[in-house]
């Protein structure tokens, strides 16, 4: 079986408040795109996970804090079933840029085992799993334009937004979640780009506000804003040519970021 973990993208996200256990409440629509890692399950004697792709060496040294590893002892836990399978992960997507990508690959690994052993899990009764991992994982396991509030735990449906052709900018910098809410609390929020964590994330990297910036110069842009806490931007378009073109241009602009032109799913 092959599957694809798609990317995540925040269209806007507003930071609501601080609740006393520390969490943040907050209002976000999450959108995904065709473009992602690619899984891929072959029958074993017992369980293995490989990692390839241009950001294999971004997975975590010890396995056992790899999402992956961690969603496969979580089903068997959940389901009693043994699992003996080969997982090769291409990965795609970069880390610590905003876009899901260790996220969204437990999310499809969850949703790949069920469908291999048969478990006959509900999509809630996967959220419910996966939220043992993450916040992140019940919209993943979604993977459809999801409207999420809370600290991610109210999920209603969301919608595509007018342009849904994307062109992504991740300019070769790691922004953590943590200290990007911990930073989101030391400067003034910037509203401009629909992410209430645009100025942290732009205090503890720089070139994340360069390359908000020349989205914002390229040619039929119709909207520019920053994923997650960052550090990957994005720029939407009407058409797939256009978000090509901009990604070509600032691919030959910019060697060391790493961009990509993809279309938002339904």
């Amino acid at each position: 079986m092959r599957v694809t973990a798609p990317a995540k993208i925040n269209i806007y996200l507003n930071i609501l408040n601080k609740r006393p256990d520390k969490l943040h409440e907050l209002e976000s629509l999450m959108v995904f795109t065709e473009f992602g890692d690619v899984l891929r399950f072959e029958d074993a004697p017992e369980f293995s996970y490989e990692v390839t792709g241009e950001f294999a060496r971004h997975t975590p040294e010890n396995q056992k804090d790899d999402l992956i590893v961690r969603a496969v002892s979580l089903f068997e836990n959940e389901t009693n079933v043994t699992v003996s399978q080969k997982i090769v992960v291409q990965k795609n997507i970069p880390a610590g840029a905003g876009l899901g990508g260790g996220s969204s690959d437990a999310a499809a690994t969850l949703k790949a085992l069920n469908r291999i052993y048969d478990t006959r899990l509900t999509e809630n009764m996967l959220c419910e799993i996966g939220q043992e991992l993450g916040n992140e994982l019940p919209v993943c396991i979604i993977a459809r334009p999801t409207l999420v509030k809370g600290v991610g735990d109210i999920l209603d449906k969301g919608y595509l937004p007018g342009a849904r052709y994307i062109c992504l900018v991740w300019p070769d910098a790691h922004v953590s979640t943590a200290a990007a809410f911990h930073a989101f609390h030391q400067v003034p929020v910037n509203k401009t780009y629909n992410n209430d964590l645009f100025a942290a994330a732009c205090a503890l990297a720089p070139d994340v506000k360069q390359a908000v910036k020349a989205l914002e110069a390229s040619n039929h842009v119709q909207q520019v804003g920053m994923s997650g806490s960052g550090s990957t931007c994005f720029g939407l378009f009407n058409n797939l040519q256009d978000a090509e073109k901009c990604a070509e241009a600032l691919s030959q602009s910019n060697l060391n970021w790493w961009v990509k032109a993809s279309v938002l799913s339904s």
